[in-house]
């Protein structure tokens, strides 16, 4: 799938002055350098890179998930313990 439109590069090359053979080659030139630029999905060392980040993303999560248990689990204890705080109070008041 071509990525520039070399015929029209081509023919603003032929207008600035470069010859047929000229834009003609160096239109194709571009071509290859922008299809060699463009990132290929399929090569090894990128699935390996996507699956390393899915794993990564997968231990964030569960990362995240222990925090939030353990801040709950903090936080209701708390409630419990100033219940309790509570309670004792109103017992030795008048």
């Amino acid at each position: 799938m071509p990525i520039t439109n070399a015929l029209e590069n081509a023919r603003r090359l032929e207008s600035l002055g470069f010859t047929h053979e000229q834009a003609q080659g160096l239109s194709e030139i571009v071509e290859q350098a922008a299809l060699a630029s463009q990132p290929d999905f399929s090569k090894p060392q990128v699935q390996l890179d996507m699956q390393t980040l899915r794993s990564e993303m997968r231990a964030m999560g569960d990362r995240l998930v222990w925090e939030i248990r353990t801040q709950t689990l903090s936080v209701f204890t708390m409630l419990v313990g100033l219940l309790g705080l509570t309670i004792a109070i109103l017992k030795f008041l008048p």
